[in-house]
């Protein structure tokens, strides 16, 4: 693009192609600077369609917790790869920083994410404050999780809440939160478990179903240590098998439709002990299991209201041990997908970067010289400028919703 004062090549195009072809596939930080070019530009990418559109365009991308040891300082980041030079011959994968949160002690309160959706997280920096957040236009607002009271509540003393989930309700559009409420009764020394929705913005939850969980296996459905995978509007938790007398039905959904939870059957498997992870494959729900860390089997749902999984794509680690030095076998962390033909999988102090054809395309490593940890966690990245209400007027944006100064978005002293 030549000198903003200038003609350019794109003035010979129509508005709408321009806006609605070339600007909507920008990252967000593009969008701010293309709107110093001209008024029309602000204009046409200021309007809810384009910011719609924006989103939709975006890659949902999975998220990697970096945490960096220097000296007694601890930094911690959330990041994720990106492909900066999609179809070209070098497919090293660069970084973007979404969230950096400083921690002076690994032994304080530190930040845990909650949920991801749409370019949103949950985040909680100390017990039982939450607040929900949009990393990319900086915007953060308090969650009040509480619980409808009853006169059976009198006495009970809440002693942890847990977010089991949130998600996009896809009648309403709004943004919800599954979540649990633990109580005890010092009289009684009884101890319960209700599971609340709350749609963000309100100010009253409603108790819903329990699902159909022993209260001591609840932990399962706790998000920040495994959080669901949303696929046909239903959240779906992997559990141990020993959570369930059923080998073959160790998935619990959550239909958020009619706010109710079922078991589902997962893929056979040859081994109980196999190490097994659930995910979404090109907008279809799948299983990856190995039962010794180096083949990994891939089970795509084929038929979702019958329960029925087909077995798909087989990788071998041991194909590549000798191009990036690996020494196999090396315990498996995480597997998540990245585009819609591709997979990163994480090894201690690594992760790997395959296609689902079993070619191995790259590894990126923490720093040897630093005392870092990478690891790749269940949640989700897609890039959302879309002016939300719960958020609502910390910063008067109008029509524009995004600030004009690039500085604005500079991480400084904290997070925000």
């Amino acid at each position: 693009m030549q000198n903003i004062r200038s003609e350019t090549v794109l003035d010979d195009l129509p508005e709408s192609v321009v806006t609605m072809d070339i600007l909507v596939r920008l990252p967000a930080e593009d969008i701010l600077r293309c709107r110093a070019v001209c008024t029309s530009w602000r204009r046409a990418t200021s309007t809810h369609a384009f910011l719609l559109a924006h989103h939709r365009h975006q890659p949902s991308l999975p998220v990697i917790d970096l945490i960096k040891r220097e000296g007694q300082l601890f930094d911690r980041q959330l990041f994720v790869y990106f492909d900066a030079s999609p179809g070209a011959g070098s497919r090293k994968l660069s970084q973007k920083t979404i969230l950096w949160y400083p921690n002076p002690s690994p032994y304080e309160d530190n930040l845990v994410i909650h949920g991801s959706c749409d370019g949103l997280l949950v985040v909680s920096y100390s017990e039982g404050y939450f607040e929900i957040c949009n990393p990319i236009t900086c915007q953060h607002a308090p969650l009040s999780l509480t619980h409808d009271h009853d006169d059976d509540d009198d006495g009970l003393e809440v002693t942890g809440i847990r977010i089991a989930g949130f998600y996009q309700h896809l009648a309403s559009k709004e943004y919800r939160l599954l979540y649990s409420i633990c109580t005890r009764n010092e009289d009684t020394f009884t101890s319960k478990v209700d599971f609340h929705v709350l749609a963000v913005g309100c100010s009253q939850s409603r108790r819903i179903e329990e699902p159909p969980l022993q209260q001591g296996f609840l932990d399962g459905l706790t998000c920040s240590k495994n959080a669901p995978v949303l696929n046909h509007g239903n959240l779906h938790w992997l559990l141990p098998r020993y959570y369930t007398s059923d080998d073959f039905s160790n998935i619990i959904v959550f239909d958020t439709k009619v706010e109710t939870f079922r078991w589902m059957r997962s893929p056979p498997c040859k081994y109980s002990w196999s190490w097994m992870s659930l995910l979404e494959l090109d907008s279809t729900l799948a299983m990856c299991s190995s039962h010794d860390d180096i083949a990994i089997a891939i089970n795509v749902m084929h038929d979702y209201k019958a329960d029925v999984w087909a077995p798909t794509y087989q990788i071998n680690l041991s194909a590549m041990e000798a191009s990036p030095q690996l020494y196999l076998p090396a315990r498996l962390c995480k597997i998540a997908t990245f585009n819609e033909r591709e997979l990163l999988i994480e090894l201690p102090g690594c992760v790997l970067h395959f296609g689902l054809d079993g070619k191995f395309l790259g590894k990126m490593e923490c720093d040897k010289n630093k005392d870092t940890r990478m690891h790749i966690t269940s949640f989700r990245f897609q890039e959302n400028i879309v002016p939300l209400p719960f958020f609502g007027m910390q910063e008067d944006y109008g029509e524009n919703f995004m600030p004009e100064d690039e500085g604005y978005y500079e991480m400084t002293d904290s997070i925000w």
